[in-house]
């Protein structure tokens, strides 16, 4: 795709058809058109909870489980759901795990619960 193009249907919904040349007014700036972004998509398919549109009833489906969380935390006390796996698990390690620190900065030796946090951190000059 080339810079100023979006993919849009005959109906103007985004989707994998056709390509449709933006103007040099359009408010839809380069960071809207670039993958992941969170400008809204139109298509035939809403959200009954929220009203986000979306092109196909895969991802319509996929954007409920935000709203539904399907998946339960079964750890005793805890009522925290989830709509994907990942982020299930996630908080298994984080908070229900008896190896809690398992990430440790070498220069600080702060502990961290998550390898993001520790990269993260080891981005920034460490504080001895």
């Amino acid at each position: 795709m080339v810079a100023g193009e979006v993919l849009l249907d005959s109906e103007g919904f985004y989707g994998p058809y056709s390509t449709h040349e933006l103007g040099v007014n359009s408010t839809i700036g380069f960071q809207d058109r670039k993958e992941g972004s969170k400008r809204q998509a139109q298509g035939p398919y809403a959200c009954e909870i929220c009203n986000n549109k979306f092109y196909d009833k895969q991802h319509e489906l996929k954007h409920m489980k935000k709203h539904i969380k399907p998946l339960a935390c079964k750890s005793e006390g805890c009522e925290h759901r989830f709509a994907e796996q990942r982020d299930l698990g996630r908080h298994e390690q984080v908070y229900h795990s008896s190896q809690k620190h398992l990430f440790k900065c070498d220069e600080c030796l702060k502990d961290f619960t998550r390898s993001d946090n520790l990269t993260r951190h080891q981005k920034k000059p460490c504080k001895r």
